[in-house]
């Protein structure tokens, strides 16, 4: 049986991303830990209430433009299997109201809001070597999104590859 956690995602202090499983404090604890009062937004459930004032992307056809990838600390070779990645599909579109980000990607990527109009998905996964996916999204009017795919991929006796791809989403 896996242990349940916190997903917990904040900058440190040279700018960088950082997010792990919290498996030891509650979301009260967590709270009070990164300086707020011990008052979390957290809703029945467990679930993150959703922000007030959100967009809601229009339903209809939506096409996806995405820059070539930028790689960093990767092997010989890895650029020409970028095309395998997932990324949204163009086509038409239904969206959950209020949207969350789960109609964009395939089944099985949990989707976090961070903020106002603002998305993570996840997929993790537990082979060897490591794969780490991580799609930021904002929707920016009802019909833009705009958003990047990182991609980190742990090698032993290697640095971490990283992979990412900068996309916008237009209807």
């Amino acid at each position: 049986m896996k242990k349940k956690g916190i997903a917990v995602f904040f900058k440190n202090k040279q700018g960088e991303e950082v997010y792990y499983g919290d498996y030891k404090r509650s979301p009260k604890e967590l709270n009070e830990y990164f300086g707020g009062k011990g008052e979390p937004s957290i809703a029945k459930g467990g679930v993150l209430k959703p922000f007030d004032n959100t967009i809601q992307p229009k339903d209809g056809n939506w096409t996806i433009t995405a820059s070539k990838p930028v790689l960093k600390n990767c092997p010989a070779g890895l650029e020409k299997q970028m095309d395998n990645l997932v990324l949204p599909k163009s086509g038409n579109k239904v969206f959950k109201k209020p949207f969350d980000g789960t109609e964009i990607l395939p089944a099985g990527t949990k989707w976090l809001t961070l903020s106002p109009n603002v998305y993570r998905g996840l997929i993790l996964t537990e082979t060897q070597p490591t794969f780490k996916s991580i799609y930021d999204l904002k929707v920016i009017t009802p019909s833009l999104m705009e958003g990047n795919l990182n991609v980190f991929v742990q090698i032993p006796g290697q640095k971490t590859c990283e992979v990412k791809i900068d996309f916008s989403y237009k209807n």
